[in-house]
């Protein structure tokens, strides 16, 4: 997948550029960056549009779910009152 210095600057001023967007990434990578990732930043809202390449890749729906919820679990350990849309 591409880094973001492969990408480049971010198009707009007013890009806020503190997130782990990740293109080209299955949930798999995630959950394993995911501890790291949420003890750093603690957030408040979780916006979470993963899956779709786990299903391209051909990974069973069932351990992407699995997975997902790996996920989540680790940033309300992190932030219990966590809001997350998915």
């Amino acid at each position: 997948s591409l880094t973001r210095r492969e990408i480049g600057p971010p198009p707009f001023d007013d890009f806020d550029p503190r997130h782990e967007g990740h293109w080209g990434w299955c949930s798999g990578r995630i959950l394993d960056q995911a501890d790291a990732w949420f003890a750093a930043a603690r957030p408040d809202v979780l916006l979470l549009h993963l899956g779709t390449n786990d299903c391209t890749a051909g990974l069973a729906p069932s351990e992407t779910v699995r997975k997902l919820d790996a996920i989540i679990r680790i940033a309300r350990c992190y932030r219990p009152g966590l809001s997350v849309f998915w």
